[in-house]
């Protein structure tokens, strides 16, 4: 929804799931801080019980050799903070080269 469509903006906010939106920024954030795009070996799943966020990550080579998985809990209210997180320690455990390797095929 464009921010500058009020109207829209308004009749659009009764549709959020702030639980559903917290997984999603967890989700996203993890992602990012990947620097992944949509053909990175890569994939995150989040779920919010509405008191903790659970987001486990994983990370993998290509042909599926290795793979660096983890995960990493918090508050809802820190839900970028968990999957910047859970990205840096899978990129230090070994998924940086993973990535590396996947982007050069």
């Amino acid at each position: 929804v464009r921010s500058s469509d009020k109207d829209l903006v308004k009749a659009a906010k009764h549709l959020n799931d702030p639980d559903a939106h917290a997984e999603f920024d967890a989700e996203r954030a993890f992602l990012k801080a990947l620097g992944a795009d949509a053909r990175a070996p890569v994939g995150a799943l989040a779920q919010n019980d509405g008191t903790s966020i659970q987001l486990e990550g994983v990370v993998a080579e290509r042909d599926g050799a290795r793979l660096f998985r983890d995960t990493e809990t918090g508050e809802p209210k820190e839900a970028a903070e968990i999957g910047e997180r859970l990205a840096r320690r899978l990129l230090a455990e070994g998924g940086r080269s993973a990535l590396a390797a996947a982007e050069s095929n």
